[in-house]
């Protein structure tokens, strides 16, 4: 079974979004690795963005320690705003993005 969240990323390593999984893609041999468990979202939390720093709250990840948690919730969030962005462009009130 591939390696799931390597410790350490290279340069030319990528994350896909598939769902509720992330597939991580990576060409860096040295990395060290958490779990070679395949890892799910089990519950959806809270990811909050502020100049601060990102929050992240609430999700339930199988497989994962806390880093691998911060990066399925980080992933997850960036698909969640790509696919949000992109309604929102398509048309007014297209995707679920408010302004207050």
């Amino acid at each position: 079974m591939r390696p799931a969240i390597p410790a350490v990323m290279g340069q030319n390593d990528s994350l896909k979004h598939l769902g509720d999984r992330v597939l991580w893609e990576s060409t860096l041999e040295e990395a060290m690795y958490a779990t070679d468990d395949e890892m799910k979202i089990r519950k959806f939390g809270r990811v909050s963005i502020t100049k601060e720093g990102i929050s992240v709250e609430g999700f339930d990840v199988k497989g994962a320690m806390c880093r691998d948690v911060a990066v399925m919730a980080a992933a997850w969030a960036i698909g969640e705003l790509q696919r949000e962005m992109l309604k929102t462009i398509a048309k007014p009130g297209g995707g679920k993005i408010s302004v207050d």
